[in-house]
């Protein structure tokens, strides 16, 4: 695992290689209380469809960001997952381009004077 900040403390980047036996990526004890807090934004872009799931970030993450990049969006499958998720976790999911989506908090609706 490496971790690096670029020079901001409020940003934090983990790399880790994808586990051969399970489903999603190795991350170590390090990686795991480093990821503890809550997250502004998350980028969902990986690991390659080919090889594992995509769904895990949201078991790991989902909960603790704010709002969500989602690449490969146009994956009907991928969309429907993420789809059902955003609804069971009050979420709403905007399509952006092609093949990117966002995911965010409800916006709270403004109340007339």
């Amino acid at each position: 695992m490496r971790q690096a900040d670029g020079g901001f403390g409020n940003i934090c980047l983990i790399t880790a290689p994808i586990h051969d036996v399970g489903d999603w990526y190795d991350l170590d004890d390090d990686a795991k209380e480093t990821t503890k807090g809550k997250f502004s934004l998350g980028v969902v872009d990986g690991p390659p469809r080919q090889y594992q799931s995509r769904l895990k970030f949201f078991d790991v993450f989902g909960k603790r960001c704010q709002m969500m990049i989602v690449d490969d969006i146009d994956d009907l499958s991928y969309y429907a997952a993420v789809k059902v998720w955003c609804d069971e976790e009050n979420r709403e999911l905007e399509i952006i381009s092609q093949r990117c989506a966002l995911i965010h908090q409800p916006k709270k609706k403004r109340r007339r004077k």
